[in-house]
Formats: C-alpha cells, structure tokens, sequence
C-alpha cells in the first residue's frame, strides 16, 4: 500500500457523521446539514453523506455563540432595554476582549 493511500486512510478515520457530531452540540442532523450545505460549517460529502470533524464543529459552535452574542447586544442597544437581565454567564462572554471589540465595530456602548 503506498504512503499517500495510508495518509487518505488515517485522514478519513477523524471524519464524524453529523449524526455523531449532534452530540457535541445542541443542533439537530438535518440543521447541521442545512448549515454544511450553506457552507458555515466545514464538512465534506463522502457519497451522500456529509462528514466534518469534530474540530471543524466545535470552530462553528464557537464562532456562533460569538455572533448571537453580539447579535444580542445589538438588539439590547437598539430597544435600549437594560441588560439587567443578562446572565452572569452572558456578563462573562461580553467581558472577554474579542466579544467587546466585535461590539464596539457594531457601534454598541456598554
């Protein structure tokens, strides 16, 4: 068996089904497939499978959690409601520097 064949072997056994990848993640397997079919999350199609990694879904787990942050501060600022209801949790992700400077590119003040 050549090299390269056993490298396309080892690559293929970090590959998940989106069925396996439901349990890292709150998301059904049609939306995961919805998601990867648009594009926003890494997968491949092995015949008529979609397959990603579990890298590749915890990058879009994370990049999500980032925008419906930001998305909700910017709702809060635009309704110019009080953020006393946040979380402490929430509280804790808005502090974190990448979060703040997001918002500040939106134009939000807190």
């Amino acid at each position: 068996m050549s090299e390269y064949r056993i490298d396309k072997m080892e690559d293929n056994l970090e590959y998940i089904s989106l069925q396996q990848a439901t349990k890292y993640c709150d998301y059904t397997e049609e939306y995961l497939s919805l998601r990867a079919r648009q594009g926003k999350l890494k997968a491949v199609k092995f015949g008529r499978n979609w397959v990603t990694k579990k890298e590749w879904t915890e990058e879009y787990l994370n990049k999500n959690q980032k925008s419906n942050i930001v998305s909700g501060l910017k709702l809060l600022s635009e309704s110019k409601l009080e953020p006393s209801f946040l979380t402490e949790s929430l509280k804790t992700l808005i502090s974190k520097p990448e979060i703040s400077k997001s918002s500040l590119q939106l134009g939000l003040s807190y």
